[in-house]
């Protein structure tokens, strides 16, 4: 059982897995990552949650909901990185360069991103992480 905090309210979860990172893009919608390939969304400011089939069993540690809101992108254990471009209705697998865990994802403009990972590994993209 894993609980969220949101200022006042204490929401509850009925996870097994750990929840590793939470992120809302505007007001409203929201992902969290967790272990086990766990992604969860949410489209009322955090109030409901669904859990979404990323098809990994992966432990994740970051997501990161591109600008043009459709495209999501998760990455976490052994260099793997998730891709959505239906707001997490599906997911496929990107390839990476590195074998070594990645620990966060984040954009520097609409179409660059980076991620940090152990060993000192950056990885950039300039294509929306279609190739890194």
């Amino acid at each position: 059982m894993k609980f969220l905090i949101n200022l006042i309210k204490l929401y509850k979860i009925d996870l097994a897995n750990n929840l590793n990172y939470i992120l809302f893009r505007g007001d409203s919608i929201g992902y969290i990552v967790g272990n086990s390939g766990t992604i969860l969304r949410s489209e009322n400011s955090g109030n409901n949650w669904v859990t979404l089939n990323s098809g990994s069993t992966a432990n994740l540690k970051s997501i990161w909901p591109l600008f043009d809101t459709l495209t999501v992108i998760a990455v976490g254990a052994n260099g793997t990185i998730l891709k959505s471009y239906d707001r997490g209705q599906t997911w496929v697998q990107r390839t990476s360069p590195v074998s070594s865990n990645l620990n966060n994802i984040i954009s520097g403009f609409p179409m660059d991103l980076f991620i940090v990972g152990d060993q000192g590994k950056i990885l950039y993209s300039m294509d929306m992480g279609e190739s890194w």
